[in-house]
């Protein structure tokens, strides 16, 4: 009896390889500032990674069907192309070229710039100075706009507290206004942009007080008066006394008098004599200096009239 033998079937089974088509709709857009392009594409049946070739360079495991690309440079143009990948090393071709412009650098949100400066730059004045002469104080303010989006509508100057000037550039001499005292003050310069971002600037200033040139006069040396008040007789002798004060922290160092009509025509003494040879009304001028430098001058008139009638004296005599 013959053995049976075993019968076997061997089965092949060929598996079709899947051909992958190329993305379609590969489009781009510039993304948030920075460097950004963001990137999307149709999905490809069969795919398991998409690698995107971004001028050459390869971007590979992309799981999806968009991409960030970050890091780029500012406002530049890129070509991106994509391919999808199956299993193995199995991918599609390249899908068309896009060109794509990156996103600008970021605009850091900052205040205006805002400043107040002083000149001289001690930020000292000597009050009643006029705008431009020596010994005046110059604020000088400005808002200066750093993004394009300052909000002018906030500008505001202040003095102690108080506006001065609503402009967001200036200059502001506080040497004349009457309404700063001698002493210390501060100014303020305030600004805001349209995003709400502001800024304050602040100076302290000091008003000191100026030098001050001023004489009085007497006929008898010790009864002085304001010199519009008396009457000089000719040739004889009038007393001048200096009341001038000097600039705040400072003395008076030299003065200069002028007499019209007078002798001595001048003289450097702080309190002089004088008589005056003719008659009617005379100029006197005192120029002060003071150990600060600083220069005042005033005139005065004075009346001078002729000596007094000497009138007869009578005396009555009893005939004998």
């Amino acid at each position: 009896k013959m053995p049976k033998e075993k019968l076997g079937v061997e089965v092949i089974v060929k598996f079709q390889p899947i051909i992958l088509t190329p993305p379609a709709n590969l489009k781009g857009t510039t993304g948030v500032c920075g460097g950004n392009i963001n990137l999307s594409w149709d999905a490809v049946s069969g795919a398991t990674s998409y690698t995107l070739d971004r001028n050459g360079l390869k971007i590979t495991g992309i799981t999806g069907t968009s991409y960030a690309d970050s890091g780029l440079g500012y406002g530049l143009s890129y070509d991106y192309r994509v391919k999808a990948c199956g299993s193995g090393d199995q991918c599609s071709d390249y899908s068309s070229v896009v060109s794509v412009i990156s996103s600008d650098a970021c605009v850091v949100p900052v205040p205006p710039t805002v400043t107040i400066d002083c000149d001289p730059l001690s930020c000292k004045g000597y009050k009643g100075v006029v705008a431009g002469v020596d010994g005046a104080l110059k604020l000088s303010y400005s808002a200066i706009d750093n993004n394009d989006d300052l909000d002018v509508s906030t500008c505001d100057f202040k003095i102690d507290g108080m506006t001065k000037s609503s402009l967001c550039v200036g200059d502001f001499w506080p040497t004349v206004d009457s309404g700063i005292a001698i002493g210390s003050h501060s100014a303020s310069m305030y600004a805001a942009d349209t995003t709400g971002l502001s800024l304050t600037a602040s100076q302290s200033f000091t008003i000191l007080r100026d030098i001050e040139a001023d004489f009085d006069c007497s006929l008898s040396g010790s009864d002085f008066k304001s010199c519009s008040t008396i009457v000089a007789m000719k040739n004889s002798s009038v007393y001048f006394r200096d009341t001038s004060t000097a600039s705040e922290g400072a003395s008076l160092d030299s003065w200069s008098w002028s007499f019209a009509d007078g002798i001595p025509s001048s003289s450097s003494k702080q309190n002089p004599i004088a008589k005056f040879n003719a008659e009617g009304s005379k100029s006197v001028s005192l120029t002060i200096t003071d150990s600060a430098g600083r220069i005042k001058s005033i005139t005065k008139p004075i009346q001078v009239g002729p000596p007094p009638k000497l009138e007869p004296k009578w005396k009555e005599v009893i005939p004998r």
